[in-house]
């Protein structure tokens, strides 16, 4: 009787990411054999490859064993949707989230964006996807410096799993927090309130690797 339980969902979702945990062991190993074989040419690319792998991998299994969903959804909200610059802040902040997942392996679709307030929609699924975007909710402040005047540009991002869970912080609180904010200027600087890092790489930041900044 078991298709007629109502537990056999969860059942058969658990069975098919550990089929997909399964898989993607096996392309870790087939990267490390690559990686053996490969010497130094392209052995940085690989190791890239092999690495953010076995992070997914990591936060995947932690996923299952936690019983929580792993897929999530991404809303990305300018402060001011009447303004060009606040917008434009907007898509690179999408933009990064974009080349992560693409990085990642993760599937990721894109919602149109809502007329009313500017928000840009992601859904994003993969190995670990909400594991290891619930630390970017809050709001991502862009400072930037126009003729000795300092101008600072603001979206809020919210993280939401796929499907629903009860969250253990409040979801209002935790998007009001600074998560990051970006200096554009002539010494760049990206400073992450919730993981405890700075960095001068702002271009990598934005590229999708704010993820590994803090390692």
């Amino acid at each position: 009787d078991f298709w007629q339980r109502p537990e056999r969902q969860s059942v058969l979702d658990r069975m098919e990411r550990m089929d997909r945990i399964e898989s993607g062991v096996r392309s870790a190993a087939a990267l490390n054999a690559r990686l053996g074989r490969s010497g130094a040419r392209g052995a940085g690319n690989l190791v890239r490859r092999l690495a953010l792998l076995v992070g997914s991998l990591d936060l995947a299994i932690a996923a299952v064993l936690d019983d929580e969903p792993e897929d999530a959804q991404l809303e990305i909200r300018p402060g001011d949707p009447r303004s060009l610059p606040s917008l434009a802040w907007r898509d690179r902040v999408a933009g990064m989230y974009v080349r992560w997942g693409e990085d990642r392996g993760m599937r990721i679709q894109r919602h149109a964006t809502d007329p009313a307030s500017g928000a840009v929609r992601l859904h994003v699924s993969g190995l670990g996807a909400y594991q290891a975007l619930r630390h970017e909710a809050g709001m991502h402040i862009l400072e930037s410096r126009s003729e000795n005047a300092e101008v600072k540009y603001s979206v809020r991002v919210s993280v939401i799993p796929e499907p629903p869970m009860a969250l253990r912080q409040d979801a209002t609180a935790v998007e009001s927090r600074i998560c990051r904010r970006y200096d554009d200027g002539p010494a760049p600087l990206v400073r992450d309130n919730v993981r405890g890092w700075r960095s001068g790489r702002l271009d990598r930041v934005l590229a999708g690797d704010f993820d590994l900044m803090g390692a």
